[in-house]
């Protein structure tokens, strides 16, 4: 890997892991709307108080650390999508030796071209 490629790859898995461990801001909202809904609701502990006042902090944070970053978050594949790209390589290339749907896939595959470099 390159050292660009290198970088994305360790901003992707540190995205998932922070993901992961700490969850969104709007999970972390969801979080404290329901503390809150059962405080409403005449449910209250004094341990309520204090998750909630940590997951205000956490979401305080999480909405900092989005601002504060210089770059969009890297986007995260599906799993599976090299499976589902290779299997539909194989379909296009199966139509395409097939007499029959030959000219039919040629016409599909120039649609989506606009130029070839």
């Amino acid at each position: 890997m390159g050292g660009s490629q290198s970088h994305e790859a360790d901003l992707a898995i540190r995205a998932l892991k922070m993901a992961m461990a700490f969850g969104s801001p709007p999970k972390v909202s969801k979080q404290i709307d329901k503390i809150f809904e059962a405080i409403t609701e005449g449910m209250f502990h004094i341990s309520m108080k204090a998750k909630m006042d940590a997951l205000e902090a956490h979401k305080a944070e999480l909405e900092a650390e989005q601002v504060n970053s210089d770059q969009d978050p890297p986007v995260l594949l599906h799993l599976n999508l090299a499976a589902v790209y290779r299997d539909q390589v194989a379909s296009l290339s199966n139509a395409l030796g097939d007499k029959s749907t030959k000219a039919e896939a040629s016409s599909i595959i120039r649609s989506l071209l606009t130029e070839i470099r």
